[in-house]
């Protein structure tokens, strides 16, 4: 096939589906990558139609506590200027919070700002806090019916994403979007199933760039209703993320799973069934 009939055949796929890009990030990083609003709007040419967008690991000159609030405002003012194509999530540092009551007032405030979830990033870069320090944000955000995306690295033990399944599995009443499905470590996938959770999601962002084994396993034993596809944005573009999600679905081994609806939950319907409770 030549580039520019894999070109129209992405330009159909794209065309074909709604497109929600479920893990975005807009400010400044830590390592001092960027990325604003321009820079996502510029996917809507491509047919990406929204995005979930979140602050990245950002360096608070004030050393303002709780710590996020100036980027979680960024986001709740971005999010109302483009309501047709963005859902705004805000995000929190654990380590400032004291008490379930504390937790649940600032989900709340950022609740009224219109925000839709919450994001949490344990690891050693940036944000540096263990995930088996988040039972209170699981806790609360299940009584809130906020979906909390978390970071996980199997390469970052304080990112484990066994440590974050065993965590959803306290916390039954929360949705828990274990970001990166592990990334390439399928042990967090076979514990879920094992314990059979029906509250965590799976975003397959970095993971598919990296290999497709997490995503085909996620698929077989998992199912479709349980993927979510984000890109990591902007250290991974989402338009090779989808084109690696319809290559594997024009595979015969999976063209049966990946049909039109299932593609369609993956795309977009997962994570609105998420934030629309």
């Amino acid at each position: 096939m030549g580039w520019l009939e894999y070109a129209k055949k992405m330009e159909d796929f794209c065309n074909h589906y709604r497109i929600t890009d479920s893990h975005v990030h807009i400010g400044t990083d830590v390592d001092g990558k960027t990325a604003s609003i321009e820079d996502h709007l510029e996917y809507e040419l491509f047919g990406i139609n929204e995005r979930v967008i979140f602050p990245f690991n950002e360096v608070d000159k004030a050393k303002t506590k709780p710590f996020y609030g100036l980027a979680n405002k960024r986001i709740a003012t971005i999010a109302e200027l483009y309501k047709d194509s963005v859902i705004g999530f805000f995000r929190l540092y654990p380590p400032d919070f004291s008490s379930s009551s504390e937790v649940r007032k600032e989900m709340e405030k950022w609740m009224s700002h219109g925000l839709k979830g919450v994001k949490l990033r344990p690891g050693s870069r940036g944000d540096e806090y263990d995930v088996s320090i988040i039972g209170d944000f699981l806790k609360v955000a299940g009584t809130l019916d906020l979906p909390v995306i978390v970071h996980s690295d199997d390469k970052d033990n304080n990112a484990n994403g066994s440590k974050l399944v065993k965590m959803a599995n306290r916390y039954r009443g929360t949705n828990v979007i274990v970001a990166h499905m592990g990334k390439t470590d399928k042990s967090p996938m076979m514990l879920s199933e094992e314990l059979k959770l029906d509250n965590v999601y799976w975003d397959l962002s970095v993971s598919l760039d990296m290999n497709i084994g997490n995503f085909t396993h996620a698929l077989r034993n998992l199912g479709p209703e349980k993927i979510i596809f984000g890109s990591d944005y902007p250290y991974r573009n989402p338009l090779i993320t989808l084109q690696k999600l319809n290559y594997v679905s024009n595979m015969k081994l999976y063209e049966s799973i990946l049909d039109q609806t299932n593609l369609q939950k993956i795309l977009s319907d997962n994570i609105h069934n998420l934030i629309e409770l």
